[in-house]
């Protein structure tokens, strides 16, 4: 085993395809960087991811568990609980600076993954350190929330020369720095400006344009003599479908889109050119790097359960396979909750060899791993005795795994907006445990709907709330009658075409399939709102905060009724019950400056004083640049000087 001196680079790619890289056989790529990579390094030809989306496949990379285990299933509505051992973790113990450089959004702190880092630099940290918000890229005409690869990158190579630097004489600390590149993600930019027309397909100007910072990075390492001391380890968090079986992008099936590049070089360390062609998981990476690396991952005090847990984990390292070249092959798992989670249809999970590829649906699936890679033909009818094997074979490995839940994150306004606009869903439906996914539909039936789907939520989410998108929506229904959120989608779009008396049923409808949906009622409580209906609107927001009670989105909504509902009843000259609105106000959204400045006015009302200037000293402090609080504050402090009466504020 090594010396800790060993620093780690890892360069995750997101959204990105082995097979649509140079070094993977792919003649249309232009990856230079990877494919030296390769050329000196140890490249794994059949590396797959456990899911493919990209919080729970990094989650995975990056604690040895499988999905079950750490309990994050899909993006945006769960975040890693706190007694999970992480790799940072692990390397900080062990003395390692420490830096994660996160493009996306889908990856901010908010999920769990920070722990363990000195900087962990997201788009979340970005907004609220600069106040710049997001800019927009020539991918796209809106703000957008990630950042591209050049900028990520940008802000890596700035920690990485500070974390060289020698601090007077003592010795320099190795280095653990990750980089999260997303630009193979949709949208897809072709990058003409820097590549012309060199590619037909965008995605794949995408790969070329995250090569190129692939490139800085190890010219960096290069110029500063820290090749040789340096891991560098390439990973895809889970591939695009780009038509493949029917599937464009990702997340609905367990297809190509498990198949994701995986590079490790390290002159002196590894072999050069080596090609591994045995099949790993994403779930092994991290105990082969600590054994690589030669760190004893039981660096927690004595007694601490996590470090048996972690000694147990460290059996998965295929250490050896990278050091001496030796063969690794092992059966892999993969699920999706995606078609479930989005739409109430079936979850797939599979069990992966090189002989068999099998996959748990209402409908199951077979497939020759060696001679049908790209899942063509449906071998389950012919092969009856390999299916039941299969399938024992799944439900031992399931059953082998640790139990694990993950907490429900609760995510602001703003940054649910963040996950809508890169296409992803919060608050969806969890799986049962009690489901039988027989009874349910099979997403192979919906490969049709899954683009209209797409499509109808892109429209709603550009404010397209034609008749046109109304009858996309009613496709929707008419092809999936139990998915909740087609009903929900179509309710709002009618009240967009103030047809209430028609959007109320469909609203009953998709709570009366997904009674717990806190989207649906946060929805139709938004519009009911909006037609000045706040009582209605008040039970809507209750009744979601009955299922998730700190959702912060739904939190900030029964705020803004009850706020405006303090302000009817104070024109009204109803102080009591203004009052009563406005304290549940704040109580709901504590950091909502209006209604502490509205609380202050009907306070003062009624004579209490010294209640009303500590709600406008609070608006102040919530908001500096606030001239009716100031207003109102000097009033207050002027005994008996009368303030206006409540009047709904320009600026909410």
């Amino acid at each position: 085993k090594q010396a800790v001196r060993h620093s780690v680079l890892l360069i995750t790619l997101d959204t990105t395809r082995a097979d649509r890289l140079g070094c993977y056989g792919y003649a249309k790529a232009l990856t230079p960087a990877l494919d030296r990579l390769a050329e000196n390094g140890v490249l794994i030809e059949n590396a797959l991811c456990t899911v493919p989306l990209t919080l729970p496949s990094h989650t995975t990379l990056l604690t040895a568990l499988q999905p079950p285990e750490h309990g994050i299933r899909v993006n945006g509505n769960r975040s890693l609980p706190q007694g999970v051992p992480l790799l940072s973790e692990i390397m900080a113990r062990h003395g390692y600076r420490t830096g994660a450089f996160i493009a996306s959004s889908v990856l901010a702190s908010a999920y769990g993954l920070d722990r363990g880092f000195e900087v962990y630099d997201d788009v979340d940290e970005l907004e609220s350190a600069t106040g710049a918000g997001f800019r927009a890229t020539d991918r796209d005409t809106q703000d957008t929330p990630y950042r591209r690869g050049d900028e990520v990158t940008d802000s890596a190579l700035r920690w990485l020369r500070k974390a060289i630097a020698r601090p007077g004489r003592r010795a320099r600390k190795p280095f653990f720095c990750w980089l999260h590149l997303y630009d193979p993600h949709l949208p897809h930019n072709a990058h003409k400006g820097i590549f012309g027309d060199r590619f037909d397909d965008p995605y794949d100007a995408e790969v070329a344009f995250a090569d190129r910072q692939v490139e800085r990075l190890i010219r960096f390492l290069d110029d500063h003599g820290l090749r040789e001391d340096t891991l560098v380890a390439v990973v895809g968090d889970h591939g695009e479908g780009l038509g493949d079986n029917g599937e464009r992008s990702h997340g609905f099936f367990l297809y190509s889109t498990l198949h994701v590049p995986m590079i490790f070089s390290q002159p002196g360390l590894l072999p050069r050119g080596k090609r591994v062609d045995g099949m790993v998981s994403l779930v092994d990476f991290m105990p082969t790097v600590l054994d690589v690396l030669g760190l004893d991952p039981a660096v927690y005090d004595r007694g601490d359960p996590r470090n048996s847990h972690m000694k147990h984990v460290l059996k998965r390292s295929f250490a050896d396979t990278l050091l001496n070249g030796t063969s690794v092959s092992r059966p892999c798992y993969a699920e999706t909750h995606l078609p479930y989670h989005n739409c109430g249809w079936a979850p797939l999970y599979a069990r992966i060899t090189h002989e068999w590829k099998y996959i748990r649906a209402p409908r199951p699936e077979l497939y020759d791993g060696l001679k049908d890679p790209g899942s063509a033909t449906n071998l389950a009818s012919d092969r009856a005795s390999i299916l039941g094997a299969q399938e024992k074979a799944l439900s031992d490995m399931e059953a082998a795994m640790l139990t694990g839940a993950a907490p429900e994150v609760e995510l602001t306004p703003e940054q649910i907006r963040k996950l809508a606009s890169l296409g992803y869903a919060a608050g969806g439906q969890a799986v049962p445990e009690s489901v039988d996914i027989s009874t349910l539909i099979d997403v192979k039936d919906m490969v049709p709907i899954i683009e209209r789907q797409t499509a109808v939520r892109g429209l709603m989410r550009a404010g397209v709330l034609t008749t046109n998108t109304i009858a996309l929506c009613r496709e929707l229904i008419a092809a999936s009658p139990r998915t909740a959120v087609f009903h929900g989608w179509l309710g709002m779009l009618l009240c967009a075409h103030d047809r209430e008396k028609e959007a109320m049923p469909s609203f009953e409808t998709a709570l009366e399939i997904a009674p717990h949906s806190v989207a649906v009622r946060n929805n139709l409580g938004t519009i009911l709102a909006g037609r000045g209906r706040l009582e209605e609107a008040i039970e809507q927001f209750s009744a979601a905060l009955e299922v998730k009670p700190n959702d912060q989105s739904v939190r900030h909504n029964l705020a803004l009724s009850h706020n405006r509902l303090g302000l009817r009843f104070g024109k009204a000259g109803d102080y009591g019950k203004s009052i009563g609105h406005l304290e549940t106000a704040v109580e709901a959204a504590p950091t909502m400056a209006e209604a502490h400045n509205n609380l202050g006015i009907a306070l003062m009302a009624v004579g209490r004083h010294a209640d009303a200037i500590a709600h406008f000293e609070e608006a102040l402090r919530l908001r500096p640049i606030y001239p009716v609080a100031y207003r109102n504050l000097k009033l207050a402090r002027q005994s008996g000087t009368a303030i206006p009466p409540l009047t709904p504020s320009k600026k909410p």
